[in-house]
């Protein structure tokens, strides 16, 4: 079973992730959008 740490550190980088890709979404689909 690996380590909490670890898991939380694929997690974040999974969320960071989907961050991204939401923000560039936002800033092609929104005039403004920084």
């Amino acid at each position: 079973m690996p380590s909490p740490k670890r898991k939380y550190s694929g997690i974040e980088r999974e969320l960071i992730r989907a961050l991204t890709l939401a923000c560039e979404t936002a800033k092609s689909e929104i005039v403004g959008f920084q």
